[in-house]
């Protein structure tokens, strides 16, 4: 409809080659949520979480397999002050 607003953001996907999806779902609202509650910024919570499941999907298994702090933050050192 002409005149009307448009919201959104779009958020790009980070390719990878995926092992094993499982868990990725949790890994990204898990992330959310802390990035969100340490910064209350949504979208910078959307980015980290999108590369933090990113990262979860090129390992096998669920929350075993998940990157640690240390870990994740020498990959992705932008989200380091978080």
């Amino acid at each position: 409809m002409a005149g009307r607003r448009q919201y959104g953001q779009h958020f790009p996907p980070v390719n990878v080659t995926a092992k094993d999806t499982t868990g990725a779902g949790d890994a990204f609202i898990g992330y959310f949520a802390t990035v969100y509650v340490k910064t209350g910024d949504v979208a910078r919570a959307i980015t980290a979480a999108n590369h933090y499941a990113t990262d979860s999907v090129t390992h096998l298994g669920t929350q075993m397999s998940y990157a640690d702090r240390e870990a994740f933050i020498r990959f992705y050192p932008d989200f380091a002050e978080m």
